[in-house]
């Protein structure tokens, strides 16, 4: 017996990238997970939230009175996030219809020394003053002016999902599951299970820490998954022979006595890819230079199934590995060789004159 789950790593919040990371999964009678779909990224999760009530409050102080607090009273202002983390999970909730935030005491010092005003005086002129009142140095907020906010953030959610259900990769899915910080949003949770009555909807407890234990399980148990869908097209820059037939004659460039055309894709493997664990692709490659003492391999990474050249739009250079040659030689040849299936990508080239190895990986959602 098989069953299909539509899991997503969910919309968490981190310091610099906020995406919700969407892929499906069939797993079998015996509890093995195998990828259908590559995990796409979306930069959709709680940071659409995020956008929006800070620019709310950038709006109700002023930006430079935010911008200072942000920038001089920086573990007030991570207490404050903290703080609107958890009030958010509260938004949607149909007992409450008033969410309070305490704020902090060097945010209404820098407010006072900026404006010379006080926080009713500023609220009361704020564009937002409607749906805000003041009780005890708690900013309180309206409920349904808060849900507001969530709105980009649970239709480009949904969004995303309805994209990956119209595969044939989603075809039979019966659960979807739900983790990350924005999870515990009663509007998002909502949202995604008004919008697909026919799945079960699926919230772990700890939601903000599920993603963090799945990936420790995964490192743990590298092949937990034994078969992953490629998210893109991987390859590295080289330097063939010109032919006439396939090259673009703008890219023919003359090379120690022989017509070559530059920044070629040399593909090792495509988007969309299924690779199992430890899954190798290898190709040769020959210097180019008499007495060349290192090779420079540039890594790429595309969307697209099938590149040209390493210059084409949406095209985006992963890495660099330094290949040191063995010396005296006219020519060397070196085999490079790209491992997938695992959590990382492994690449690794081998000069075969000396049989010397040079290592280097990339992360699997590069």
């Amino acid at each position: 017996m098989h069953f299909r789950s539509f899991i997503s790593d969910g919309a968490e919040i981190r310091e610099e990238s906020w995406t919700a990371h969407i892929t499906v999964f069939e797993v079998d009678c015996e509890n093995s997970p195998r990828e259908l779909h590559k995990a796409s990224s979306r930069v959709c999760g709680g940071i659409k939230v995020d956008e929006e009530f800070y620019q709310f409050l950038n709006g109700v102080f002023g930006e430079l009175v935010f911008s200072r607090f942000c920038k001089e009273l920086q573990q007030d202002y991570l207490d404050f996030q903290r703080d609107i983390e958890f009030e958010k999970r509260r938004v949607g909730s149909k007992s409450t219809k008033l969410i309070s935030f305490r704020l902090p005491c060097g945010l209404l010092d820098i407010l006072q020394e900026e404006t010379g005003k006080t926080l009713k005086e500023v609220v009361e002129e704020s564009p937002y003053r409607n749906f805000l009142s003041i009780k005890r140095e708690k900013l309180q907020i309206e409920s349904e002016f808060l849900e507001s906010m969530f709105t980009n953030c649970c239709e480009s959610i949904v969004r995303n999902i309805s994209n990956i259900l119209e595969t044939s990769a989603a075809e039979g899915l019966q659960l979807l599951v739900m983790a990350g910080g924005i999870s515990n949003s009663e509007l998002v949770k909502e949202a995604v299970a008004n919008a697909f009555p026919n799945l079960i909807v699926m919230v772990p407890e700890n939601a903000e820490t599920a993603m963090m234990s799945g990936a420790l399980w995964s490192a743990f148990n590298p092949i937990s998954i034994p078969i992953r869908v490629l998210p893109y097209t991987y390859g590295i820059k080289i330097l063939p022979l010109f032919d006439p037939s396939v090259h673009s004659e703008d890219r023919r460039v003359r090379i120690n006595g022989k017509d070559r055309c530059k920044n070629v894709f040399r593909k090792y493997a495509g988007v969309n890819e299924e690779v199992e664990k430890d899954a190798i692709t290898c190709h040769e490659h020959t210097t180019v230079f008499p007495f060349q003492k290192e090779m420079f391999l540039e890594i790429y990474g595309t969307n697209k199934p099938n590149p040209m050249y390493v210059d084409e739009f949406d095209v985006v250079r992963l890495g660099t590995l330094s290949v040191q040659l063995c010396q005296g030689r006219q020519e060397c040849v070196v085999n490079v060789k790209f491992v997938f299936g695992g959590t990382e990508i492994k690449i690794e080239a081998t000069d075969l004159s000396n049989n010397r190895k040079f290592t280097t990986s990339l992360n699997y959602l590069t």
